[in-house]
C-alpha cells in the first residue's frame, strides 16, 4: 500500500510542476482536430482512437475492480462470522497495518471506512494519470500513422486544396512530399514533448513497479497458509504488472507507427520526389520511442524482458 501512496504523491507533483506542458500538448491535439482533415484521415484517425478508448477503459476497469477486491477480502471473516458464526470472532484483518492511537476493536468500522476512501484515492489518481499518458502517447501514434499510410499508399492530394492549377502531377508528388515531411516533424516534436514531461516520473513509477512486484512475491510466499491473505497480494502483484504493461503498450504504439514509414513505395517516384523522401527516411531511421529515465525503453519487448526476470525470481 505504501508504494500506491508513493506513487501517486510522484505523479501529484509531476502534474503541479508540469501542467502547462501538459496543458500545451492538449491544446496542440485540440488543434489538430479542429483543422480541416480529409475524410479518410478522420475515419482512420477513428479506427485508431477506438481501439485506444477501448483498452484504456478496460485499464480503468480492471484497476478499480482490483482495488475493490483487494480492500474487501478483508471483510470476509466478518461475513463468515455472520454466515457461519463459531463460539469467539474470528480475527480483525485490516486492509493495512496503520498506527490511529485510538482502539482498534471499539473503533473498527470508523478504521475501515477511512481505509476504504485511502485505498481508493490512490488509484483514481493512478488511472487518471495513465489514461493521459495513454491519450497522448495515441496521439503521437496517430501522428505518425496518418504520415506513413499517405506514403505507403502513394496517394496524390486533392487538386482542390491547390489554388495554382497549372501544376504538373510531379509537381504534386513533391508538394504532397513536402507535406508529409511537415507532418512527420510535427508528430518528431510532439513526441519529443512527450518524452521531455514524462521521462522522470515515467523512471520513478518503473521502479516503484520493480519493488512493488518483488515485495508482493515475497508476501504471497509467505503468507501461503493464509489464503485470503495471499490472495490480496496475488492481486496486487497481478495489478502492478498489468500498469508496467500498460505503459509498455503505450510506448509500442509510438514505435510501431513511427516504424512503418520504411513500407512506402518510394523507390516508384520520380528523381525529384525521391530526393525529399530519402532526407526524410534518413532522418527517421531510428524509431521513435518513449523511455523512462532515458535507461529503459516502454516497450512490449522490454516488458517481456522485465517480465521474464520477475519469473525466474521467484
Amino acid at each position: 500500500m505504501m508504494m500506491l501512496h508513493v506513487a501517486s504523491l510522484v505523479y501529484l507533483i509531476h502534474v503541479l510542476l508540469n501542467h502547462k506542458k501538459l496543458k500545451q500538448l492538449l491544446r496542440e491535439i485540440e488543434q489538430f482536430w479542429k483543422s480541416k482533415l480529409l475524410n479518410n484521415e478522420i475515419y482512420f484517425l477513428n479506427n485508431l482512437t477506438n481501439t485506444n478508448r477501448i483498452i484504456t477503459h478496460s485499464y480503468i476497469w480492471f484497476a478499480l475492480i482490483a482495488t475493490v477486491l483487494f480492500s474487501s477480502l478483508p471483510m470476509i471473516p466478518k461475513i463468515m462470522d455472520i454466515i457461519v458464526p463459531l463460539n469467539e470472532s474470528r480475527p480483525t484483518i485490516f486492509i493495512y497495518q496503520s498506527e490511529y492511537f485510538i482502539d482498534p476493536i471499539k473503533y473498527e468500522n470508523l478504521i475501515f471506512i477511512h481505509s476504504y476512501i485511502v485505498t481508493m484515492y490512490p488509484t483514481i489518481v493512478l488511472v487518471g494519470y495513465d489514461s493521459l499518458y495513454s491519450n497522448l502517447a495515441q496521439h503521437s501514434s496517430c501522428l505518425f500513422e496518418i504520415v506513413s499510410n499517405h506514403i505507403k499508399n502513394t496517394q496524390l492530394p486533392d487538386k482542390k486544396i491547390y489554388s495554382n492549377n497549372s501544376l504538373s502531377q510531379y509537381d504534386y508528388h513533391a508538394i504532397f512530399y513536402k507535406d508529409c515531411i511537415q507532418r512527420h516533424r510535427v508528430a518528431q516534436k510532439f513526441t519529443s514533448s512527450i518524452k521531455s514531461v514524462y521521462n522522470i516520473p515515467l523512471f520513478f513509477m518503473l521502479g516503484l513497479n520493480m519493488i512493488a512486484v518483488s515485495l508482493a512475491g515475497c508476501q504471497v510466499l509467505l503468507t501461503l497458509d493464509q489464503p485470503s491473505q495471499a490472495m490480496r497480494f496475488c492481486i496486487f502483484a497481478v495489478s502492478a504488472l498489468i500498469h508496467l504493461y500498460f505503459l509498455s503498450w503505450a510506448g509500442q504504439k509510438v514505435i510501431d507507427s513511427s516504424s512503418k514509414i520504411y513500407q512506402s513505395e518510394w523507390y516508384q517516384a520520380n528523381n525529384t520526389t525521391q530526393k525529399f523522401l530519402i532526407i526524410f527516411m534518413m532522418a527517421s531511421r531510428e524509431p521513435y520511442n518513449l523511455t523512462a529515465g532515458k535507461l529503459w525503453i516502454l516497450s512490449s519487448e522490454n516488458f517481456t524482458v522485465g517480465n521474464k526476470l520477475f519469473h525466474n525470481a521467484y
